[in-house]
């Protein structure tokens, strides 16, 4: 056997063992002979063909026709027209450097050992890609794999063709495994890099609970769907199912007879408690549905995704769930923000609530009558009054006043919202500046001041998820443009270089829409969940001085 004989049979053994095609590794050992021969004569073009029959290796250096050759990268059309007799000047020729077996090749047996190492660099290469791209598409899928290694508390699993990380922060509380134990976990996350994919587990994320319900409830995206995930991973979860079928129950399906699917799934997440209930686009029904069997008595809707229920005394403690579990959890679920209240409870914020209205609306000025009236009404504040138009007050029943004295109503308790706050934000010491075109609010620049946001420069510095807590009873998410555009407001007056501006704006953005892991994630984000609604900002006013 010739050596070129042996370096096919070598190459065709290795195409076996790496799964990896001939011809691609045919190219990969010429491409390594091309940068060898090339490094070693200036850089010069090389072309290389390996025949796989024979066994036979030729290299080319590629030439320009010139008429006066002046370097190495140049022919004579004289000698060009040997080599193809249809050349002219400009053309491209290939003049032979070599060609015959391993030990013929002078240059070969001097450069094997760099062709060596640049094929095994460009090998593993090949590898990685290959590894990469059976994963990429993995992402949202659960793994089942053995232990191969611990790190300082995270877990290292055994792909095959590569290796899964599981960090200890994505492992479920009071879980303990052993070296080559077989477990599952959630593929949430594909990088590439050079040393190859990064492949990111996880066992807390909503998307290995869904996942595990495909696996084990075969109706589940065929006549059942999930809706909607929450989870306290390794405590309990809540799952939200529609069926398509009106003759299959979804939650009967998911529990299975005897509670034999749900058990199946609870051991997989470490006896993790599943609450299966109906979805339903209406956030009140999907919130009652939630917290059933706790028996719900009123439903207080204050503002999109913002509802208060009452209950019944004695089912308080099933409403709101061990520490205020179930409340959280229904939060996730139904994106929205949550009060659960006793009959007793409401009943006393009720009371108070009305008393300070009657005293507040008598120092204003309103006669006793209309005072009852407004409360019984729902209005029970001056700024309820400044965000009200007359045709509001005008629609309650055995209201005395007339128009004129309604839009004086209103206008007044405008006027003296207005002092109220603007005494607040000077007492406070607030700086803030009036004159820059921002839209900012006189009960805003308040409620600033009362966090300890004095000066434009403190305004500045805030990013929007920081000011959207400030204001979580005014804004919803739906007003996260106004925040940024009245933050940018400040920048750009505070802040000298404006391409940090616009860098920062758009972190500030990239931040809002994208946390995880993944970041449009269900039930890892409740701050962002637990919006508000905002108060019609067409009937306040800008800020004015203060």
């Amino acid at each position: 056997m010739s050596k070129n004989d042996a370096l096919i049979d070598s190459l065709f053994e290795l195409s076996r063992e790496k799964n990896l095609d001939i011809s691609l590794l045919l190219q990969v050992v010429e491409d390594a002979i091309k940068e060898v021969i090339g490094k070693s004569k200036g850089n010069i073009p090389i072309d290389v063909k390996i025949h796989p029959d024979s066994g036979c290796i030729s290299t080319y250096a590629i030439k320009t026709v010139s008429e006066n050759p002046e370097d190495i990268y140049e022919i004579s059309l004289e000698d060009a027209l040997k080599q193809n007799p249809d050349s002219q000047i400009g053309d491209h020729v290939k003049e032979l450097l070599e060609s015959g077996n391993l030990t013929s090749m002078p240059f070969m047996r001097t450069a094997a050992s760099a062709v060596r190492k640049s094929v095994h660099i460009r090998i593993s290469q090949l590898e990685k890609e290959r590894e990469f791209a059976s994963f990429e598409h993995k992402e949202g899928t659960i793994v089942s794999a053995k232990i191969k290694r611990f790190e300082f508390g995270n877990v290292v699993l055994d792909l095959k063709i590569g290796e899964g990380y599981l960090p200890s922060s994505e492992l479920i509380a009071e879980e303990h495994f052993k070296m080559h134990q077989e477990i599952k976990a959630y593929i949430y996350q594909v990088k590439n890099n050079e040393k190859g994919p990064q492949i990111f587990l996880s066992r807390k994320h909503p998307g290995f609970l869904e996942c595990l319900f495909e696996e084990t409830i075969p109706e589940i995206n065929e006549s059942i769907f999930i809706k909607g995930i929450s989870r306290e991973p390794g405590s309990k979860a809540k799952v939200a199912v529609i069926s398509t079928d009106e003759d299959i129950d979804p939650i009967g399906s998911c529990i299975g007879k005897g509670g034999l699917r749900i058990k199946t799934i609870m051991q997989e997440i470490n006896d993790e408690k599943i609450d299966v209930i109906h979805w339903s686009e209406d956030v009140v029904t999907l919130v009652m549905n939630s917290i059933y069997p706790a028996e719900v008595v009123k439903v207080v809707v204050k503002g999109d995704a913002d509802l208060e229920l009452i209950v019944k005394d004695d089912y308080m403690h099933i409403a709101i769930g061990r520490d205020g579990q179930n409340v959280r959890l229904t939060r996730k679920l139904a994106r929205c923000r949550l009060k659960i209240s006793s009959e007793t409870e409401h009943a006393e914020e009720t009371k108070r609530i009305a008393e300070e209205a009657r005293k507040e609306f008598t120092e204003f000025g309103l006669d006793e009558e209309n005072i009852e009236l407004f409360i019984e009404n729902g209005i029970t504040s001056l700024e309820v009054i400044k965000n009200s138009t007359v045709s509001d007050i005008e629609e309650i029943e055995g209201i005395t006043l007339s128009y004129e004295g309604i839009q004086s109503i209103i206008d007044r308790a405008y006027t003296q919202h207005m002092k109220k706050h603007q005494k607040i934000a000077k007492d406070l010491g607030s700086e803030i500046s009036s004159d820059i075109d921002h839209n900012l609010l006189i009960e805003e620049v308040s409620v600033l001041a009362q966090n300890g946001i004095l000066t434009d420069e403190d305004l500045a510095n805030l990013s929007a998820d920081e000011m959207m807590d400030f204001f979580d009873e005014r804004f919803s998410k739906r007003d996260i443009r106004r925040i940024e555009d009245i933050i940018m407001s400040f920048r750009r007056v505070t802040w000298e270089d404006e391409s940090y501006i616009i860098n920062r704006d758009d972190e500030d953005i990239d931040d809002e829409n994208n946390e995880h892991v993944d970041e449009n994630d269900i039930g890892e984000n409740e701050d962002t969940d637990d919006s508000d609604d905002i108060e019609d900002i067409q009937n306040t006013q800008p800020v004015e001085n203060i």
